[in-house]
C-alpha cells in the first residue's frame, strides 16, 4: 500500500496514467525509498521489454538503455523464445 497511497498523494489520480508516467512515479518512489537503481533499472527494463514496448521511457533510455540494437543484450529474459524475438525485432 506504500506505493498507491504515496502514488495518490503526488498525482491526486487513482487511474488514467500512462505507462511510462508510472514507470517513472515508480522509479522516484523505489529510489526515494532507497532500493538501488540497478535493481530498478533491471525490473523496469524487463517489463517494458517482456511486454514487446519499442518506445523506453525517458529515464530508462538516459541510463544508456536501448530497445533496438545491440544494447538490448544486456537485458536478461527469462524464456529463450522470447529473446529470439526481441532480437529478430531489433534487426
Amino acid at each position: 500500500m506504500g506505493f498507491s497511497d504515496w502514488l495518490w498523494t503526488e498525482t491526486g489520480r487513482r487511474h488514467g496514467i500512462s505507462l511510462k508516467a508510472m514507470a517513472e512515479f515508480l522509479w522516484q518512489h523505489l529510489t526515494g525509498i532507497g532500493v538501488g537503481t540497478d535493481l530498478i533499472i533491471e525490473a523496469l527494463s524487463k517489463d517494458f521489454v517482456g511486454a514487446g514496448r519499442q518506445d523506453l521511457p525517458e529515464f530508462l533510455a538516459n541510463q544508456g538503455l536501448s530497445i533496438k540494437g545491440e544494447k538490448i543484450s544486456s537485458i536478461k529474459l527469462p524464456v529463450k523464445r522470447q529473446g529470439r524475438h526481441l532480437k529478430a525485432v531489433a534487426e
